[in-house]
């Protein structure tokens, strides 16, 4: 039985706990996002593998109209995301980037 440090589990715990933003339907991590945790676990790394690409959900937390547009505000993990739209439309409550 392999023995793995505390440092590498909380790091492998951390990624998976961000990558769950890209949950299915059924508020479970895709299953995606397992495998990448599970595979970075048993590598001994916690780096992501560059070929799985994982969705962040983007909640909307303000708009402002200038002019003739709309800016639109998303809070996506801390970082701010502004789309701007034509000003008759709505601001989706939530995107998918």
């Amino acid at each position: 039985m392999r023995r793995y440090s505390i440092t590498l589990i909380a790091a492998a715990l951390a990624l998976l706990a961000e990558q769950a933003l890209a949950a299915d339907d059924g508020g479970r991590p895709a299953d995606g996002v397992k495998l990448a945790a599970l595979e970075a676990i048993m590598s001994g790394t916690t780096e992501p593998d560059r070929r799985t690409r994982v969705a962040i959900t983007c909640f909307r937390t303000g708009e402002r109209i200038s002019g003739t547009n709309k800016i639109c505000f998303y809070d996506c993990l801390g970082s701010e995301l502004t789309i701007t739209i034509k000003s008759v439309e709505l601001c989706a409550l939530a995107i998918h980037r």
